[in-house]
């Protein structure tokens, strides 16, 4: 089960609207995206995650609302595997065939967590864009550890979610609170089975158009 996070749709809002809602996260706000209108591209990095989805095996994809609802109900089977991501999260199309060859979820197992690769340049300095960044984005592979709890790097089992509300692991930042205190124990896939997409955003780390020298637009597409 693959469980969206409820966001704000930067599609949807007007430049004010977005910055006044993203607060903390937009530095520079939206001008420096210049002629290029940024909700048509964060819109069109959602349909390209939503490609990537769309083609991951075995994978029901519900809303957040609609999974608290579900687990109201006792509609969570304690075996199920619940990835939760934002609209701009990539998945291995093999993720949940990978995880069931570990271990039984209903012996007991928590969930799991795996290895994350971040694509988008690690606290970049948006005075020092350039050309390079647009046609060499990083790729950065989050060190397979113990301590690491990322964005769409886990799971959790119907069992965990039952014991500890939907509210709990939801976030991230949540889970790991959880998992540092021992409430929650996901297992470790030493794999790298999901992309945190860090270059679709007006804030450190995203590439932005208006100071990209040089490089002329092109479509983006799935194989991006």
């Amino acid at each position: 089960m693959v469980v969206f996070r409820s966001r704000i749709l930067a599609s949807v809002l007007c430049p004010t609207e977005f910055a006044r809602n993203a607060g903390h996260r937009v530095h520079g706000g939206l001008e420096c995206w210049g002629a290029v209108d940024y909700r048509q591209f964060r819109f069109r990095i959602k349909e390209i995650a939503q490609q990537t989805l769309a083609s991951v095996e075995h994978a029901e994809i519900i809303s957040d609302a609609a999974l608290r609802a579900l687990a109201l109900a006792g509609k969570v089977p304690p075996d199920a595997l619940v990835v939760f991501v934002d609209d701009d999260d990539w998945l291995a199309p093999h993720l949940f065939s990978r995880l069931r060859e570990f271990a039984s979820v209903g012996a007991g197992v928590d969930g799991f967590r795996w290895g994350l690769v971040r694509l988008g340049r690690d606290r970049y300095n948006l005075d020092d864009a350039d050309a390079g960044f647009a046609l060499h984005p990083t790729v950065i592979l989050r060190p397979i550890d113990e301590e690491g709890i990322y964005t769409n790097g886990y799971a959790v089992s119907g069992a965990a979610l039952g014991r500890l509300g939907v509210d709990a692991v939801c976030e991230h930042l949540n889970a790991y609170t959880q998992y540092k205190a021992g409430r929650f124990a996901p297992d470790t896939v030493a794999q790298y089975l999901s992309c945190a997409n860090k270059a679709s955003g007006p804030q450190r780390g995203s590439a932005c158009p208006a100071r990209l020298r040089g490089v002329p637009p092109r479509p983006l597409s799935a194989q991006d």
